[in-house]
């Protein structure tokens, strides 16, 4: 299984697709990220290997990675459940774009925290939906572990600007509405091979 995640920086805050006021914001930490001829470790192979063992890489070479990711949402009094992260971007010499799509659980493994010498998920990830959760009485939550996308095979130097598509809900407490929440950014790509 490939894992097409890419290491973006994202300088600009994210905007909700419909314009105006956006009900959640999403900001990366960096502007460009730079394609690493290697293969990786996806944060969900670190923290599912419990034998004391080095994880195996399953990130194809090359990739680039998006380091954290800040989410901020508009209304602290809502949920806002995070149903997937999709990055999108053109190769020289493809002549449709690859997607990197992040959800289940390689979401859930973008934020943890330590926990008795183990890496558990934190209250990020809500169990019974299988979304990463924002949840009410919380306006920020800021990703420790980084995005991968893989299995970019390029021989010679290039750039590319890539959008990072992010889809979820806005839900109260309570409620059964769920308000439909996209937003987006792009970032560049360079490979300096």
């Amino acid at each position: 299984m490939k894992y097409f995640f890419a290491t973006l920086v994202v300088s600009s805050l994210m905007v909700g697709c419909g314009g105006g006021d956006s009900k959640l914001v999403a900001k990366s930490s960096a502007s460009t990220v730079l394609v690493i001829p290697a293969a990786g470790v996806s944060c969900k192979t670190y923290l599912t290997t419990t034998d004391g063992s080095l994880p195996t890489s399953d990130i194809s070479s090359s990739y680039f990675r998006i380091p954290k990711i800040t989410f901020t949402k508009s209304n602290k009094a809502n949920n806002m459940y995070i149903a997937a992260i999709k990055v999108s971007f053109l190769v020289p010499g493809d002549s449709a774009p690859r997607d990197c799509t992040y959800g289940g659980d390689d979401l859930a493994a973008l934020y943890y925290q330590p926990t008795g010498g183990t890496l558990t998920p934190t209250p990020w990830w809500n169990i019974p939906s299988r979304e990463a959760l924002i949840p009410a009485g919380t306006s920020t939550v800021t990703t420790n572990c980084p995005m991968y996308c893989g299995g970019i095979d390029v021989k010679s130097s290039f750039s590319s600007t890539a959008t990072m598509e992010i889809v979820g809900y806005e839900q109260a407490p309570g409620s059964d509405l769920q308000e439909p929440v996209k937003v987006y950014s792009t970032f560049q790509i360079q490979s300096p091979l």
